[in-house]
């Protein structure tokens, strides 16, 4: 990762090459790994070591950077498998220069992997669009259980990696994992380790410096599904690099407060080419009226919702002006940000620039400012006391005003007022508990006569975090005239025999702006069995659609998610004649515990109506593994509700 928002903004519209690597030579005879330790013996596959060693040098007036990384995985039993297929990462602004693939088979023998078969693929960051994934799969040759997997990759960029934050754990056990940085000793080095991950190792030669660390008996703490990393918990280390006599990099930043003006002075710098015409685009999208600087700042904020295209820049518009930009509704990230920013002068809008940090990263180090952990950049306006978040657009979500991205709430914000720049100041973000991040469907089902198709209306409301996931999907959908056919194309996924009538969002409640609301009509079939006795059965199984909040077992000390949550489901049998309940007393669910709370409950308020009503309640903000079967319990609680059924018969005049 790159250490300021210039070097970012050049790597990203510059695109990777997906030129095939070289064959890597080998010159070690390849020999089978050491006993596995006893307490990785039952795992499906194991990562004998994980080896990286970066080295950042300069040459004359140029600076390059190589990464080698070595790593063996033995695979131990049929699961572990999967892990024969590898993923070799292209990193941004960087070439895979060589890879080498070799399989240690259990008879002794060796197969080779050749490169000219590794298939490169890429596609957009779903987090950030502007970034592209990139990736060189490889299957590693004939491999099969008591295999191992030898790897070598080799990485070259003219443009030095500036920062990490650099975690020894992985998404296997690791019984060795060894990490060397060598550097140039002209090459400033600011470092610091955290939860107790030993001090480095430090060699010291003539012309370099190197710092090597090594850590033993990992446990796996994340998976494919797990990613929420306990960054407060795991030893790592945060690490920046500057090259002090290089015009395009940042000088050393010593507070956050220096780093938020250098960002505003050099990254944020507004190049405007006509003035007058900038003016005059603004002054169309807020019109003649007189506005307040909110009123000012929420218009300009919805145009660029609804208006602006987010696109990679080419190469013969990066010296255009910003009125260029706003003209032709179209914007990079950091075009985004500037665009805002001359926004905001061009209207004497006092405003504040805000820097956040995902909370899955760890809190930001107060004492050991590096631009590596700033994750979220963005604007608030207002005063000190009572100020009004600002968030640009992403590929995958709008933001209303004073509405921030899930991941910044439970965290602090530092920002500081880009006219003053005096003071830096530090912005509190409640989580929210489970009674904001909430849904609720409430559903009427009408059954005419012996007909056996439910008539279905529903109701959705979502706040928190739900609101700004639906509210962008059907912005989304509108945007490509797609509505109706995505929305039912999703109600299909999860009940295969709806077919949508209609759907509707309402605007928005100026009482509770985060509340968002559907309307939709559709009908089910094959859910009611009618018996020999006249009873009549409804299966719960495509009523109650509970997304459970599931831990993989990899996941340890513990897990958190990405917020609490109340997820309410009220299903309303509708008769056109009375009816009987025959099992209420079998279906009624609770349990409650230091995780959450699940709860189902089935009674007839009236001769012509049965009322379902189950609720799933995420309280925890932090699930030890001490307490993940609680959760188990509670989740397997809702999977055993969904198996019932109502039964009812209608009542004889």
């Amino acid at each position: 990762m790159k250490n300021n928002l210039i070097i970012l903004l050049c790597l990203i519209v510059s695109g990777i090459s997906a030129q095939q690597p070289g064959n890597y030579k080998w010159t070690k005879k390849l020999r089978p790994s050491p006993t596995v330790p006893e307490q990785f013996a039952d795992k499906d596959a194991v990562m004998v070591f994980n080896e990286v060693h970066r080295v950042c040098k300069r040459e004359q007036t140029r600076n390059y950077f190589t990464e080698t990384i070595r790593k063996r995985i033995k695979i131990q039993k049929a699961a572990g498998l999967k892990y024969s297929w590898l993923k070799i990462p292209v990193k941004e602004g960087f070439k895979v220069k060589t890879l080498g693939v070799r399989t240690l088979n259990a008879d002794g023998s060796i197969t080779y992997f050749d490169t000219k078969d590794a298939r490169y693929e890429s596609w957009l960051d779903e987090k950030d669009f502007m970034r592209q994934k990139q990736v060189y799969l490889v299957p590693a040759p004939d491999v099969d259980v008591g295999d191992e997997i030898d790897i070598v990759v080799i990485y070259r960029s003219n443009v030095p990696d500036m920062a990490d934050v650099y975690f020894f754990h992985a998404d296997l056990p690791v019984v060795e994992h060894r990490f060397t940085l060598e550097l140039s000793k002209d090459i400033r080095l600011r470092l610091k380790t955290y939860n107790d991950l030993p001090e480095p190792d430090i060699t010291d030669t003539e012309s370099d410096k190197t710092y090597f660390w090594q850590q033993k008996n990992l446990p796996v703490v994340l998976d494919e599904t797990c990613q929420n990393i306990p960054a407060d918990v795991l030893p790592h280390l945060v690490y920046e690099l500057n090259f002090e006599t290089d015009i395009f990099l940042s000088p050393p930043l010593d507070n956050w407060l220096d780093y938020l003006r250098w960002i505003h002075k050099e990254d944020l710098n507004t190049p405007i080419r006509r003035p007058a015409r900038f003016k005059a685009l603004i002054k169309g999208i807020l019109g003649e009226k007189r506005r307040t600087e909110q009123e000012m700042t929420n218009v300009f904020h919805q145009f660029v919702n609804e208006h602006i295209n987010l696109s990679a820049i080419s190469d013969n518009e990066k010296s255009r002006g910003l009125e260029y930009f706003l003209e032709k509704r179209k914007a990079d990230k950091f075009t985004l940000l500037k665009l805002y920013k001359a926004f905001f002068e061009t209207n004497n809008i006092p405003y504040f620039l805000v820097i956040g940090k995902d909370r899955f990263q760890g809190k930001f180090d107060l004492e050991f400012p590096t631009s590596i952990q700033a994750t979220h950049l963005f604007f608030a306006i207002g005063r000190e006391d009572d100020i009004i978040f600002v968030v640009p657009k992403t590929r995958n979500l709008t933001f209303d005003i004073d509405e921030l991205p899930i991941e910044l709430n439970g965290t602090h914000v530092y920002m500081t007022q880009a006219k003053t720049k005096k003071l830096l100041y530090e912005v509190e973000i409640p989580l929210g508990d489970s009674t904001y991040h909430q849904q609720v469907h409430t559903t009427l089902l009408k059954q005419k006569s012996d007909n056996n198709t439910l008539f279905c209306e529903t109701s959705s409301s979502y706040t928190g975090a739900y609101a700004i996931e639906e509210r962008h999907f059907f912005q989304q959908a509108r945007l490509s005239a797609g509505v109706y056919e995505n929305f039912e194309k999703r109600l299909r996924k999860l009940q295969a025999t709806a077919r949508l009538s209609s759907v509707s969002t309402q605007a928005k409640d100026e009482e509770q702006p985060d509340l968002f609301k559907v309307n939709y009509d559709y009908q089910l079939t094959e859910l009611m069995t009618k018996k020999a006795d006249d009873t009549r059965e409804l299966s719960l199984q495509k009523c109650l659609l509970h997304q459970l909040q599931e831990i993989p077992s990899a996941c340890t000390p513990g897990y958190t998610p990405l917020h609490p949550f109340t997820q309410i489901f009220n299903d309303y049998l509708v008769f056109d004649q009375p009816v009987e309940l025959l099992n209420m007393d079998n279906v009624q669910f609770h349990l409650s515990n230091e995780v959450g709370t699940y709860e189902l409950s089935i009674h007839q308020p009236k001769p012509t109506m049965i009322h379902i009503r189950s609720r799933y309640v995420l309280s925890a903000q932090y699930i030890p593994q001490e307490n993940f079967q609680q959760l188990e319990q509670l989740n397997e609680m809702v999977r055993q509700s969904a198996k019932r059924v109502v039964k009812w018969r209608t009542k004889m005049n």
